[in-house]
């Protein structure tokens, strides 16, 4: 009986840690400037693309494209941190500014962003690479995964400086589930982070 049972807890134990590398595959940093005991007005940017030359990775980046804004600020609602800025009134400014959505301007020009929305921090999301695979599906058909990975910063308004940076990678069959789980992956991190400090 007492071996049943420690097996019991070794298998529960298991499964625990397993769950927690799950949950905790995304390489990250963040600034010791960046106090998440506090509440921050945060702008979130709609997304940026990659760079690539593939028209099947085009093809897919331009069809998740427009789903992962609701999903990072779905995921970014989640941290008590936060108070998120309306789209709406994002959408006007970067019209406004005629704004690129390159990932070396918006560096250097999310700090203005923000001022003009009356954010502390801008957060932005960029699809590093994403990437089609076929695989045999049965004795004639074929079937596609899809593997993407993405990168989330946040920048102060106040000081320009990169206060967080995350980059996850996840792989499955549906684009949409793949990308919320980059997501998810990326801000993961800032959900733990006020708690520990």
């Amino acid at each position: 009986m007492k071996r049943l049972l420690l097996v019991a807890a070794l298998v529960g134990m298991g499964c625990a840690t397993t769950q927690e590398l799950e949950e905790k595959t995304v390489e990250y940093a963040f600034s010791p400037d960046f106090n998440l005991k506090r509440i921050y007005v945060l702008a979130v940017v709609p997304s940026v693309g990659a760079d690539t030359s593939d028209s099947l990775a085009r093809q897919l980046l331009k069809e998740v494209s427009g789903k992962v804004y609701p999903i990072l600020v779905g995921e970014l609602m989640k941290v008590p941190a936060f108070d998120i800025v309306e789209r709406r009134d994002i959408d006007e400014i970067l019209e406004e500014l005629e704004f690129s959505h390159s990932p070396y301007v918006m560096r250097e020009k999310a700090p203005k962003l923000g001022r003009l929305l009356g954010a502390d921090l801008v957060a932005y999301f960029t699809v590093l690479d994403v990437d089609r695979i076929v695989y045999p599906f049965g004795d004639s058909e074929v079937g596609w995964r899809y593997r993407l990975t993405g990168s989330l910063k946040i920048v102060s308004v106040e000081t320009g400086k990169l206060l967080y940076q995350a980059t996850a990678t996840a792989e499955g069959a549906d684009p949409v589930a793949v990308v919320s789980e980059v997501v998810r992956k990326c801000v993961y991190p800032l959900k733990g982070l006020r708690m520990a400090k």
